[in-house]
């Protein structure tokens, strides 16, 4: 009734190093017809095996009921009232564990293009940007049950937004006068609620919640400038979140990736950051 289990969490010393298997493929091209200008594409894809973690205590307690098997049964203790959360006795066995397995794969895109403006000094425009294509998790080694994390966020499987689209694009104007300005816009695309997934071992139908559905895309601008002079001291400063966007908010989160009712990691948190620096050189 409260939607809440006490578990146990720490060390394990049976642990084994995880393994992993990376492998890229890209491109670089630099047109002839447009000097200052290149642009690189690359293809990224990662699969780790015994992740190391801990069994999520909530598919501990599913697949006890629904299997019976031992393995997953003999990790739940209840109380003398038979809760879970009611008492101290009461708890779900989550120490430190080789996992499953983690895939996921997508594509980088990088650009940047330099143009002199004559004696205004020069102006540089750089796009990163990250097509998430899979995120796909295997809780349990050998196990069927999988999920894909891509374009989903939650408190339980997929613990933290996975965007399927995260873009950076600077305009950086140098000037003759020492000072360079620059102006940066962050964008991450909208994530949905793991529990709106159809995929049966991700979807939990009686944990929807249609006004937490979805988090809108953000969209953040970023200011800064550096100042050099007598060739040893520079100065520098910017904003970072110019318009004081809120994070969105949701109660599908939880520690340690969400707080606050959203997820900081991911988001600006705190709105407006104001930043000042000097650097000086003897």
């Amino acid at each position: 009734p409260a939607q809440q289990y006490n578990a146990t969490f720490g060390g394990n010393t049976d642990l084994k190093p995880e393994t992993g298997d990376t492998w890229t493929a890209g491109i670089v091209f630099t047109p002839t017809f447009l000097e200052g200008f290149w642009l690189s594409l690359d293809y990224w894809h990662i699969n780790i095996d015994d992740v190391l973690g801990y069994q999520l205590p909530n598919l501990t307690l599913k697949l006890c009921g629904l299997t019976g098997d031992p393995a997953y049964c003999d990790l739940v203790f209840r109380d003398s009232t038979g809760s879970i959360w009611a008492q101290p006795e009461g708890y779900i066995v989550a120490i430190n564990t080789n996992t499953g397995t983690t895939t996921t794969d997508g594509v980088d895109v990088n650009a940047n293009y330099n143009m002199g403006i004559g004696d205004w000094g020069s102006l540089n425009f750089q796009f990163i940007g990250t097509l998430l294509n899979t995120f796909e998790v295997q809780p349990i080694s050998g196990s069927s049950i999988k999920w894909d994390c891509a374009g989903y966020f939650g408190a339980t499987s997929c613990t933290t937004p996975y965007p399927e689209w995260k873009s950076k694009f600077r305009t950086t104007w140098s000037t003759p006068w020492n000072l360079d300005l620059s102006l940066n816009w962050r964008y991450i695309s909208s994530v949905t609620a793991e529990t709106y997934s159809k995929d049966p071992d991700l979807g939990f139908p009686p944990y929807q919640f249609p006004g937490q559905k979805t988090l809108d895309a953000q969209s953040y601008l970023d200011f800064a400038l550096v100042y050099t002079f007598s060739e040893s001291y520079t100065v520098s400063g910017g904003i970072n979140n110019l318009t004081d966007e809120e994070p969105p908010l949701t109660s599908q989160q939880g520690a340690p990736y969400g707080n606050g009712n959203t997820f900081p990691a991911v988001y600006d948190a705190l709105g407006r950051y104001l930043f000042v620096g000097v650097t000086a050189k003897f």
